[in-house]
């Protein structure tokens, strides 16, 4: 009896360990580096669908992280290199096709991919900033996704400028204009506090709206037939 309850005192902490290993390998070989991306889309939505598969496992701060890194291997391309038009949101399945897309793009992928693996709505927006940019600190417009923890703390800010995830106070190089979620949009200012606005995203429905059709035709990136978003 007393060999039976030992080994149960150290059952438990060496499945977490053997999960930890098993998370930790998995990250390698999703995010180690710009080579981890597979050379095909059919690679790519592939690791997409192990990266939703390994994420759904860990904690909400891990899930954060791991999204965040692995969209930013993606190259960065303007709409106009990209995809021939001015102003393009990619659906997911062709950011990961063309393995290239603007800060839109990735921002609207990995929001998309947080949701697919648990994180609350509330929690992430899709934020208008300006961006300070280079050493002569040229201003251009820019999109990164928040990441709101708690209602009370301040938001977390994935951005594929840089790959650390820094409190927005932290990022001086970013001026916030406005945030956005999938139901509306709320304006916001440096110097006042967030006002909700019901007001339809032409872009964000549009967007979705190709979503819809690519999953009724072939299901969602990586073979899965459930929605993207759970509304």
């Amino acid at each position: 009896m007393a060999a039976l309850a030992w080994r149960n005192l150290f059952r438990a902490p060496l499945r977490r360990l053997f999960t930890a290993v098993v998370i930790g390998l998995n990250l390698l070989a999703i995010c180690g580096t710009h080579a981890a991306l597979g050379p095909t889309p059919e690679d790519r939505l592939a690791q997409w669908g192990t990266l939703i598969e390994t994420a759904r496992e860990m904690p909400e701060w891990q899930q954060v992280q791991i999204v965040n890194r692995f969209f930013n291997q993606i190259r960065f391309a303007t709409d106009q290199e990209q995809w021939r038009q001015a102003d393009y949101w990619a659906t997911l399945a062709e950011l990961l096709s063309a393995n290239a897309g603007d800060c839109e793009d990735l921002s609207i992928a990995k929001y998309l991919t947080l949701r697919k693996v648990g994180v609350p709505a509330e929690r992430l927006r899709l934020t208008y900033v300006k961006a300070l940019v280079g050493e002569r600190r040229h201003v251009q417009d820019h999109m990164v996704l928040s990441y709101h923890a708690t209602p009370e703390t301040e938001p977390w800010v994935l951005d594929n400028l840089i790959d650390d995830i820094r409190p927005v106070s932290m990022r001086r190089d970013l001026i916030v204009l406005a945030n956005f979620d999938a139901r509306y949009r709320s304006s916001q200012t440096a110097s006042a506090d967030s006002t909700p606005h019901p007001e339809p995203i032409p872009q964000w429905q549009e967007l979705l709206r190709r979503m819809d059709s690519e999953n009724a035709m072939q299901g969602t990136p990586g073979g899965s037939t459930e929605p993207l978003i759970q509304p």
